[in-house]
């Protein structure tokens, strides 16, 4: 479904992959909830377990082996999906603010080209912006933050850059 190995910091990219992949092939609904489990009695109880133990399958084998342990006995695909999103998506959490933040602060042109590491540090930004989703209030302050954060941004990228750009 994806070729992207689900690791502590890599949440994001793979939930979306995953999303798409099993989208695609017309399973999303075992991990949004929207096809729970029927009774074992009824006539497409065996269909919904094969499925789901398909999209169940897929996720276990896009996953990092130290984060196998913790879903490999959940009962559902739904479940499994529910346990990484809260241990690894919850967008309050403080944690992986920091370590988000610290990525972005850290991050340095090195050996990259100019290009790559803009869009290496691009996608940094757009993870710490996920964590960082506010509801604004009143559209000029969120304008004014909007200005403030994009020079902010264009500072760490300056910085960040080789001593030959200076």
């Amino acid at each position: 479904v994806t070729t992207i190995c689900l690791t502590k910091e890599n949440y994001l990219p793979w939930s979306a992959a995953m999303t798409m992949g099993i989208a695609a092939c017309g399973r999303i609904a075992y991990i949004n909830g929207r096809k729970p489990e029927p009774a074992e009695t009824s006539g497409v109880w065996d269909i919904w377990f094969l499925e789901d133990n398909q999209v169940k399958t897929w996720i276990v084998n896009s996953v990092s082996a130290d984060i196998q342990p913790f879903i490999l006995q959940k009962k559902t695909a739904r479940d499994m999906w529910v346990i990484l999103e809260n241990m690894y998506g919850q967008k309050k959490k403080a944690i992986r603010t920091y370590q988000q933040m610290k990525t972005v602060y850290e991050l340095r042109q090195g050996n990259l080209y100019v290009a790559y590491y803009y869009g290496a540090l691009k996608a940094k930004w757009e993870n710490l912006d996920y964590y960082f989703d506010v509801t604004w209030h009143c559209p000029q302050d969120q304008a004014l933050y909007v200005a403030k954060e994009w020079e902010n941004r264009v500072f760490l990228f300056l910085a960040g850059l080789n001593d030959e750009f200076e």
